[in-house]
């Protein structure tokens, strides 16, 4: 999966690295110096992720 964020290249994520904050979808993404961030997926991302989910 990549995503558009800050990060000029591409993210690698595990669905185990998806979860829910505040009641927003976040990627658990690990940064600099090995800090985990969470970033809000695009929505298309979303709806990628729930369509697969749905076939699975």
């Amino acid at each position: 999966m990549s995503t558009r964020s800050c990060w000029p290249h591409r993210i690698l994520a595990n669905i185990a690295d998806l979860g829910e904050e505040h009641g927003h979808r976040v990627l658990k993404v690990c940064g600099k110096g090995g800090k985990v961030v969470l970033v809000p997926p695009p929505p298309a991302v979303v709806r990628a992720i729930d369509r697969a989910d749905e076939r699975a």
